[in-house]
Parts: structure tokens; sequence; C-alpha cells
């Protein structure tokens, strides 16, 4: 079995950032609950069948983790790369979102 490895390796929480030319300010937002699945509840993208790695044949493999607290326009973006036999970025993501939700 093709056992994915995954690394999240940019996490941006720029909602509650101001451009770092003159000043920064952090925002309220986290990350937390990160899962690999092979489902997710399609309304709240919550994991449904989370799972530790997947075959070659897997049809669609999904990342999710619970953002809390986030400003509204909050952007959370993940890279993610194929670490056998070296470092190869396979996919890229960004969603804008707010509150207390899935992504």
């Amino acid at each position: 079995m093709l056992k994915i490895k995954r690394m999240l390796t940019v996490i941006a929480l720029t909602g509650g950032m101001v451009a770092c030319e003159a000043q920064c300010s952090a925002s309220s937002a986290s990350l937390s609950e990160e899962a690999m699945a092979s489902a997710v509840n399609q309304e709240t993208k919550a994991p449904v069948a989370q799972v530790t790695s997947f075959g070659p044949d897997a049809a669609v493999i999904y990342a999710t983790a619970k953002l809390s607290h986030a400003p509204e326009g909050t952007k959370v973006k993940a890279e993610f790369h194929y670490l056998e036999g070296g470092d190869r970025q396979v996919a890229a993501d960004e969603v804008t979102a707010d509150g207390t939700r899935y992504v």
C-alpha cells in the first residue's frame, strides 16, 4: 500500500493581519483536529472516514482541519508534498473562511 505522508508546509492565517511592510497584527484564528480522510461531510467538510494511508488506486484524498475563531476574510493555505524519493509538491489549495468550521 502506498503510504502518503502529508506535510502542511504553509498555513497562512492572514485575515487578521495587515501587510507586513509597516506593521503586523496577529489573528485570533487557530487550526486543530487535522486529519486525512477518504470521505468528508459535503456540507460541513468534517472528516467522515479518517485514514492514515491510501492505496495507489485511491480516487480522492481529503485533508481537513478545524478552523476556530477566524476573523472575516481569513485565508488558509495548504501545500501537500510526496516525500518518498525526495520532496515533490503534489497539490496546493487556499480557502477564505471565518468563524469556526472545517476547511
